[in-house]
Protein backbone atom coordinates (compact mmCIF):
# COMPACT_ATOMS: atom_id res chain seq x y z
CA UNK A 1 0.00 0.00 0.00
CA UNK A 2 1.30 3.43 -0.91
CA UNK A 3 0.19 5.71 1.91
CA UNK A 4 0.84 8.77 -0.24
CA UNK A 5 -2.18 7.78 -2.34
CA UNK A 6 -4.32 8.64 0.71
CA UNK A 7 -3.50 12.28 1.52
CA UNK A 8 -6.13 12.46 4.27
CA UNK A 9 -4.30 9.68 6.16
CA UNK A 10 -0.77 11.01 5.66
CA UNK A 11 -0.78 13.19 8.82
CA UNK A 12 -1.62 10.12 10.91
CA UNK A 13 1.01 7.98 9.22
CA UNK A 14 3.51 10.74 9.91
CA UNK A 15 2.39 10.94 13.56
CA UNK A 16 3.22 7.25 13.94
CA UNK A 17 6.58 7.72 12.24
CA UNK A 18 7.29 10.69 14.53
CA UNK A 19 6.55 8.58 17.61
CA UNK A 20 8.90 5.84 16.38
CA UNK A 21 11.64 8.41 15.71
CA UNK A 22 11.28 9.89 19.18
CA UNK A 23 11.25 6.46 20.79
CA UNK A 24 14.36 5.39 18.86
CA UNK A 25 16.14 8.33 20.51
CA UNK A 26 15.10 6.96 23.95
CA UNK A 27 12.60 9.78 24.47
CA UNK A 28 9.15 9.32 25.96
CA UNK A 29 6.87 12.11 24.77
CA UNK A 30 4.58 11.72 27.77
CA UNK A 31 1.52 13.41 26.29
CA UNK A 32 1.42 12.35 22.66
CA UNK A 33 -1.72 13.80 21.08
CA UNK A 34 -2.52 14.85 17.54
CA UNK A 35 -3.12 18.40 18.75
CA UNK A 36 0.56 18.62 19.75
CA UNK A 37 1.85 17.70 16.31
CA UNK A 38 2.09 19.69 13.11
CA UNK A 39 2.04 17.91 9.78
CA UNK A 40 4.15 19.63 7.16
CA UNK A 41 2.91 18.52 3.74
CA UNK A 42 6.29 18.78 2.06
CA UNK A 43 6.27 15.76 -0.22
CA UNK A 44 8.86 17.26 -2.53
CA UNK A 45 11.18 18.38 0.28
CA UNK A 46 11.06 15.90 3.16
CA UNK A 47 11.08 12.12 2.86
CA UNK A 48 8.17 9.98 3.97
CA UNK A 49 8.28 9.53 7.74
CA UNK A 50 9.95 12.88 8.41
CA UNK A 51 7.09 15.35 7.90
CA UNK A 52 5.82 15.93 11.43
CA UNK A 53 7.14 18.24 14.09
CA UNK A 54 5.96 18.60 17.64
CA UNK A 55 4.90 21.87 19.19
CA UNK A 56 4.84 20.70 22.78
CA UNK A 57 7.50 18.57 24.45
CA UNK A 58 6.58 19.71 27.96
CA UNK A 59 6.18 16.18 29.31
CA UNK A 60 9.02 14.62 27.31
CA UNK A 61 11.70 12.65 29.09
CA UNK A 62 15.07 11.69 27.62
CA UNK A 63 16.13 8.38 29.10
CA UNK A 64 19.72 7.34 29.68
CA UNK A 65 18.78 3.82 28.62
CA UNK A 66 16.80 2.25 25.78
CA UNK A 67 13.06 2.82 25.97
CA UNK A 68 11.08 -0.29 26.89
CA UNK A 69 8.26 -1.84 24.91
CA UNK A 70 5.87 -0.94 27.71
CA UNK A 71 6.96 2.71 27.67
CA UNK A 72 6.50 2.85 23.91
CA UNK A 73 3.01 1.34 24.24
CA UNK A 74 1.98 3.76 26.96
CA UNK A 75 3.04 6.74 24.85
CA UNK A 76 1.14 5.43 21.82
CA UNK A 77 -1.96 4.53 23.87
CA UNK A 78 -2.43 8.24 24.57
CA UNK A 79 -2.28 8.95 20.85
CA UNK A 80 -4.75 6.18 20.07
CA UNK A 81 -7.46 7.87 22.15
CA UNK A 82 -7.64 10.72 19.64
CA UNK A 83 -7.90 8.50 16.53
CA UNK A 84 -10.69 6.83 14.64
CA UNK A 85 -10.08 3.23 13.59
CA UNK A 86 -8.73 4.09 10.14
CA UNK A 87 -6.57 6.91 11.48
CA UNK A 88 -5.12 4.58 14.12
CA UNK A 89 -4.30 2.06 11.38
CA UNK A 90 -2.41 4.83 9.56
CA UNK A 91 -0.53 5.69 12.79
CA UNK A 92 0.44 2.04 13.14
CA UNK A 93 1.69 1.94 9.54
CA UNK A 94 3.87 4.97 10.23
CA UNK A 95 5.25 3.43 13.40
CA UNK A 96 6.00 0.17 11.60
CA UNK A 97 7.66 2.14 8.79
CA UNK A 98 10.22 3.59 11.22
CA UNK A 99 10.38 0.86 13.89
CA UNK A 100 9.57 -2.46 12.19
CA UNK A 101 11.40 -4.58 14.77
CA UNK A 102 9.58 -3.13 17.77
CA UNK A 103 6.13 -2.35 16.35
CA UNK A 104 4.30 -5.65 16.76
CA UNK A 105 5.48 -6.10 20.36
CA UNK A 106 4.31 -2.58 21.13
CA UNK A 107 0.88 -2.97 19.49
CA UNK A 108 0.22 -6.21 21.36
CA UNK A 109 0.28 -4.17 24.59
CA UNK A 110 -2.19 -1.52 23.42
Amino acid sequence: MDIEEFPNLLPFFEAGAFAANVHSASVIHGDLKLSKLIYADQRNIKPLGERVITVDLGHATKLDRPITTSERAKDLATLKTSCTYIRWEAVKLGYRFKAPEEAEKVFKLI
